[in-house]
C-alpha cells in the first residue's frame, strides 16, 4: 500500500525523499487507515476503498506540509486568462488550484456505501 501512496504522491507532482518524509507518510497512513476502519466499523479495509485511503493520505500528507511551512513541491500554477492582442496570459491564483486538489483527495463519499451499523 505505502508503494502506491508514493507513487501517487509522485504522480501528483511531489518528489518523496525516504529520509525526510518516511515518519510522517507512515504516520498519516495508519491515521487514515483507522479513521476509515472506525467510520464504516469494519475490521479490514476491503479493496473497493483503497483509492479512497490513498488520496485521503495524499490530501492530509500535503496539509500536514502545507501547515508546517514545507515546500509541498507542487505546481499548482494553471493560467487562468490568455488574451491574444497585446498578449496578457495571467496565472490563477496558486492557493485556490491547491485548495480544489485537496477538496477533490478529502472526497470520503465512498466510505458511506461500506458503513456499517454498530448494535
Amino acid at each position: 500500500m505505502k508503494e502506491r501512496i508514493i507513487e501517487r504522491l509522485e504522480q501528483l507532482g511531489y518528489l518523496y525523499t525516504i529520509g525526510d518524509d518516511e515518519f510522517l507518510l507512515d504516520y498519516i497512513i495508519a491515521e487514515k487507515t483507522q479513521y476509515i476502519l472506525n467510520y464504516c466499523n469494519i475490521s479490514t479495509i476491503p479493496t473497493e476503498l483503497e483509492y479512497v485511503l490513498i488520496n485521503l493520505v495524499c490530501a492530509d500528507f500535503f496539509q500536514t506540509k502545507k501547515v508546517t511551512g514545507k515546500d509541498v513541491g507542487i505546481d499548482t500554477n494553471g493560467v487562468k486568462q490568455i488574451k491574444e492582442g497585446d498578449i496578457t496570459i495571467q496565472y490563477a491564483d496558486t492557493s485556490s488550484n491547491f485548495d480544489i486538489l485537496l477538496a477533490k483527495l478529502n472526497d470520503t463519499s465512498e466510505l458511506k456505501r461500506f458503513r456499517r451499523i454498530k448494535w
